[in-house]
């Protein structure tokens, strides 16, 4: 089974340099149209599009994934189980379809609000809709940084094992990700390249970067559980960081909150409120619905008390994830 997996995975590595990018993203496209061609005929109050590198021209071919976003007009919504099924069956027959992000026209002012600006630009078709609307606050040029700074950790969170494994292959795709942000590439995809590019962004000192990567060793790499001795000793070994990095790991440990500098405090306002969008673009898959403003009550452990804005962001997302039905 593992000589399976291995050449299967050297497969997808030579697909991705044998392919052009032109001709992979043209053929992604293709298959993304003709399937949601079929989907439109089931679905027809149901928006949808590609988002990511199918939209951007970005594809690695088979090494990328076509993501979708479906957007419903209101939480009652009355195909729910036939909609879940039938992208279960779309995921299932074409694997290329790997991730689902379905939003509600009812939580657009505040999603737009908070969205992440970097994540939201690969998304062109969501941005444009937001556009329409006139809610979206201006970012500070100092925002925009530590916006830039959490895009780059959260998206080396995410492809976290592909970085470690298939470095080469992820080459064209950090490329992009970093050039999204005005940052150079990297020589080489590496953690250590990858969060040294983040901490420039913000000119964090030397010292700080090694406390982020040490906790990034930890935690990130750590997929069994953030509550191991090795996890916690990272924690407390650098417990500010951890606390903005990680809010959402830090809140079910017994550490007690620690005082943050204000670049922190923006870094953890920021990644609390990914945290809150990524959920509620995720809550018409879950089936436990108590599950998710849960984890955002837990969330509220890791903020201080003076974090009051942010509590409140917090609180509104507990309570628009409360509204599905």
């Amino acid at each position: 089974m593992q000589k399976r997996r291995f050449n299967l995975d050297s497969f997808r590595r030579f697909s991705g340099r044998l392919v052009p990018t032109i001709i992979a993203t043209l053929i992604y496209r293709i298959i993304a149209f003709i399937s949601l061609q079929i989907f439109f005929c089931f679905f027809k109050d149901v928006k949808i599009w590609i988002r990511n590198s199918a939209v951007l021209g970005t594809v690695s071919f088979l090494a990328s994934d076509i993501d979708l976003t479906l957007l419903i007009d209101n939480k009652n919504f009355s195909h729910k189980i036939q909609l879940r099924k039938s992208l279960q069956i779309l995921k299932k027959w074409i694997p290329l379809f790997a991730d689902f992000n379905i939003y509600f026209q009812t939580d657009f002012k505040f999603l737009n609000q908070h969205f992440n600006t970097y994540e939201l630009a690969r998304d062109p078709f969501l941005l444009a809709r937001f556009k329409k609307t006139n809610n979206r606050q201006d970012r500070s040029p100092d925002e925009l940084k530590v916006e830039a700074f959490v895009y780059i950790i959260r998206m080396i969170a995410f492809d976290l094992q592909g970085i470690v494994e298939h470095p080469q292959v992820r080459k064209k795709k950090w490329k992009s990700y970093l050039t999204l942000c005005k940052v150079s590439p990297v020589t080489q995809v590496s953690l250590s390249s990858l969060l040294q590019k983040a901490s420039q962004i913000l000119e964090l000192s030397v010292c700080d970067e090694e406390k982020i990567a040490c906790l990034f060793q930890a935690i990130a790499l750590d997929s069994e559980s953030f509550k191991t001795h090795k996890c916690l000793d990272a924690l407390k070994a650098s417990p500010d960081w951890g606390l903005c990095l990680f809010p959402q790991q830090y809140c079910y440990t017994d550490l007690s909150l620690v005082p943050l500098t204000k670049t922190q405090q923006l870094i953890q306002q920021k990644q609390v409120q990914w945290e809150i969008v990524g959920l509620l673009s995720q809550q018409f898959l879950f089936n436990d619905k108590e599950s998710l403003p849960r984890h955002l009550e837990n969330i509220l452990k890791a903020i201080p008390s003076s974090q009051i804005q942010l509590r409140l962001n917090v609180a509104d997302g507990i309570r628009l994830l409360h509204e599905i039905t």
